[in-house]
């Protein structure tokens, strides 16, 4: 299974499913690992400084997004730690292709998203 995301870290419920696979940064800067293009899908972090992605933006920590849509998907069962993804038996493909400022716009783009398509037009989010 692709995951196209923030990259990945090592991880006692994947490891042993993890293809290897390419880190698709072009940008070394926005890639935070010092080059571009590589053969290291690695996960730098999607955390922010105040600032960096749009003005007024507040400073965020990192999500291990890719991560932690791997071990959704893939994490091993039956071991007594952890969750157990929903396709234990999959093989991860990590693919790094989201720089921390683009993974900031996806996500409030999303969440967006979500509440415009699944909240009725006279309800609020909280209610």
């Amino acid at each position: 299974m692709a995951v196209v995301d923030t990259g990945i870290l090592p991880h006692s419920e994947l490891n042993a499913d993890v293809l290897p696979d390419y880190d698709m940064m072009s940008r070394a800067s926005e890639a935070r690992d010092g080059n571009g293009r590589d053969a290291d899908p690695t996960d730098e972090g999607d955390w922010v400084s105040a600032g960096q992605c749009t003005g007024g933006e507040p400073a965020s920590i990192s999500s291990w997004h890719g991560t932690h849509v791997a071990g959704t998907i893939a994490a091993v069962g039956n071991n007594g730690t952890g969750v157990t993804g929903v396709a234990p038996k999959a093989k991860i493909l990590p693919m790094r292709a989201w720089d921390p400022a683009a993974a900031t716009r996806r996500r409030r783009a999303i969440g967006r998203g979500i509440c415009r398509w699944t909240i009725p037009p006279n309800r609020s989010a909280m209610g």
